[in-house]
């Protein structure tokens, strides 16, 4: 009894540990062209990169294809022996089309196999009558997916994003998508290629670009300079210093001087001479300052003076004759 346990759990962990190494193999189709484009009767080459995605090591790796025409595809190696954990090996195919196949798209299943595992992917190989049909088929997918990116960009904008670097792209990618399709229409597919190529190069930058995409600043408003603000400005400034000009003017011309006040002083009887002495004296000075500044006629001027001088030669004599006494 004890030996037919014994038995049942040794094949019961032998089939546990065989399950659990089957889990641990995995092969993977990490990259490989899903739309082959291809003029009829041309070839072309491609990479198939297979990786072992498992723990353990892979025997006899290799690829083949599923479909109507699997006899078109070959592959440069027919088998890898060996392919350790995380190892990478890569598959160079070629692919023959046969001549005066008409423009259509052929579906394939690509399949990658090991003694211990094996995946599959699908693939399309489009073929095209001529040369111009086929880049043309290309300008008009790029054109597609240029699309796909300006809608995207506009939802991005809708809320709050700063498109501008990806219209730029795009404004490039138009541009040059235009310019492929008159090479092409003149038969210069060299430089159709090249453009093509390097708007596929802009179509990526494009897409990155949408996943980085900054917040919009805040605007702030600009204040542009406007010639008219001058003249609104002048106008005023000129009012003012007329205006205070013609007050400063109106303070140094008082209504009493200098004609009434000297004339009182010197009529004046009732000061005494020394005082009335030193208040002629001022106003002579004072007379000779307005005088210069044009606030006074030539006339008042002289007249004024001459009486001045007059009455000063009073008072002196006056005083003289005071001392002598």
């Amino acid at each position: 009894m004890k030996m037919k346990i014994f038995l049942i759990l040794a094949f019961s962990f032998f089939i546990l540990s065989k399950t659990a190494l089957a889990a641990d193999y995995k092969i993977d189709i990490v990259d490989y062209p899903t739309d082959i484009m291809i003029e009829s009767g041309w070839m072309q080459y491609f990479n198939v990169v297979v990786k072992n995605s498992g723990d353990s090591s892979l025997t006899n790796v290799s690829i083949y294809f599923d479909g109507e025409f699997p006899e078109w595809f070959e592959s440069q190696i027919k088998q890898k022996d060996m392919l350790e954990p995380d190892d990478n090996v890569s598959f160079l195919v070629k692919i023959s089309i046969p001549y005066n196949l008409e423009s259509e798209a052929y579906p394939f299943i690509l399949n990658v196999k090991s003694k211990e595992a094996r995946s599959s992917e699908s693939l399309d190989v489009r073929i095209f009558k001529t040369k111009t049909d086929m880049m043309l088929y290309q300008i008009q997918k790029i054109e597609v997916e240029a699309d796909a990116i300006e809608k995207n960009a506009t939802k991005l904008e809708n809320l709050g994003k700063d498109i501008t670097t990806i219209t730029n792209v795009l404004n490039e990618i138009k541009y040059s998508l235009n310019e492929a399709k008159s090479y092409v229409n003149i038969n210069e597919f060299d430089k159709a290629t090249r453009l093509i190529k390097s708007v596929e190069i802009l179509i990526k930058e494009a897409t990155f670009d949408l996943t980085v995409a900054p917040p919009k600043e805040s605007e702030e408003p600009t204040t542009q300079f406007q010639p008219e603000i001058i003249v609104y400005i002048a106008i005023p400034l000129v009012i003012i210093v007329i205006f205070y000009i013609i007050i400063r003017r109106r303070k140094k011309e008082p209504l009493m001087r200098p004609v009434d006040k000297i004339k009182g002083i010197v009529l004046e009887k009732g000061s005494t001479q020394s005082n009335e002495l030193t208040e002629i004296e001022n106003s002579k000075n004072l007379l000779e300052e307005e005088f210069k500044e044009n606030l006074i006629s030539k006339e008042s001027y002289v007249e004024l003076k001459e009486k001045y001088e007059k009455r000063i030669l009073e008072l002196k004599g006056e005083a003289d004759r005071n001392k002598k006494v």
